[in-house]
């Protein structure tokens, strides 16, 4: 096997009486605790993970651990955006602050619990199995591979019982993190409790759950964007969350290469942004285009809300719903003539239609 899970938090309990804590481990504890306390009176998280790395190599036992990022599970999807990364200067950056990718549903990642860490053996095993049944490497696996990391770390973060995120460790070593001692869970367990505050300061709220009636009809994970489809679901929340029934069209350049998105974040986001300006019980169709502007994917509607207008505008929730898509790590587009949102283009495998993670 490539990885291992081992449990974090019982490692404590059970450890910590053969866990002999010198010098070094108790300044680096110290520095981790001060980085939470610190954490609690800023503005921002950015830069957070330099500290994290600073203050870990600083350890002589983890000196050559090489790279810091911390991700967020958005929503309900399996898409993960990275909130803050740090690393050495041996290679370039391929996986910054605003990154996404889609990881696969179904793997082991989404299988892990608050109270385990995953150990990487060899990045390199990693992609050996993905070559063995046949498929494309997912794509920050790969730029890991291709940023000459060896191994790593994987903590989860859990908020009530919820998985929100990881934070990820890498060393240019192989299995360099694969003889844990005792006192190391200890450290990893402080890693994580600022992990869970930059979650919180990233992501304060999930602006997207439905009742359980609606839930039934929501896909949240990604798949490849066709028209008809999303046209569909456009239709299917319209009447199930604001009844309302009306025309939906959804143009999209057949010479445009196909992507993956989260169909209901999107629907959601989308008519709740229309609601919120007053334009979604209006009379008119609602016409959607969808078409891809250098990185980004839009999300267009030919509706936008003016002073002149007799639609009611609902500055506040419009407010939190702006904030909410930043958070998101998209932007929202309003202007006099139209609504839309902006997304990071994450092109689906042309080869295989069935891999829906990012390649």
């Amino acid at each position: 096997m490539p990885h291992r899970d081992t449990p974090l938090y019982s490692n404590i309990l059970l450890r910590s009486r053969s866990a002999s804590l010198n010098s070094d481990d108790i300044t680096a504890m110290g520095a981790l605790i001060n980085l939470e306390h610190e954490l609690n009176t800023k503005m921002s998280y950015l830069g957070i993970a330099r500290q994290i790395l600073d203050t870990i190599c600083a350890h002589p036992h983890f000196k050559k651990v090489a790279r810091v990022c911390i991700a967020a599970l958005t929503d309900h999807t399996n898409q993960l955006r990275v909130l803050d990364s740090a690393m050495d200067d041996q290679s370039e950056n391929l996986i910054e602050p605003g990154y996404s990718c889609y990881v696969d549903a179904n793997g082991s990642l989404f299988q892990m619990n608050g109270g385990q860490m995953r150990i990487l053996r060899e990045v390199s095993l990693v992609i050996d199995t993905f070559a063995e049944q046949g498929k494309p490497v997912q794509r920050s696996i790969r730029y890991i591979h291709e940023m000459g990391f060896k191994s790593g770390i994987c903590l989860p973060l859990v908020h009530l019982g919820s998985l929100r995120g990881y934070i990820f460790l890498n060393a240019r070593e192989p299995m360099y993190f694969h003889l844990a001692r005792p006192q190391d869970f200890l450290l990893y367990s402080h890693v994580v409790f600022i992990g869970r505050q930059v979650h919180h300061m990233a992501c304060p709220n999930e602006q997207n759950s439905l009742p359980p009636a609606l839930e039934a009809h929501a896909r949240w994970t990604g798949e490849a964007f066709e028209p008809n489809s999303f046209s569909e679901h456009l239709s299917t929340f319209l009447d199930k969350r604001h009844n309302l029934t009306k025309a939906v069209t959804v143009t999209f350049d057949a010479e445009q290469k196909p992507f993956l998105y989260a169909p209901s974040l999107v629907a959601l986001t989308l008519l709740d942004c229309l609601e919120a300006q007053g334009l979604l019980a209006e009379e008119q169709p609602l016409e959607v285009k969808v078409y891809q502007d250098a990185r980004n994917i839009i999300f267009e509607v030919a509706a936008g809300w003016s002073t002149d207008s007799t639609t009611i505008f609902d500055q506040n929730r419009f407010f939190d719903l702006s904030r909410h898509v930043n958070d998101l790590g998209w932007a929202l587009i309003m202007d006099g003539e139209k609504t839309a949102l902006s997304m990071n283009y994450d092109p689906c495998f042309l080869d295989n239609p069935e891999i829906l993670y990012s390649v």
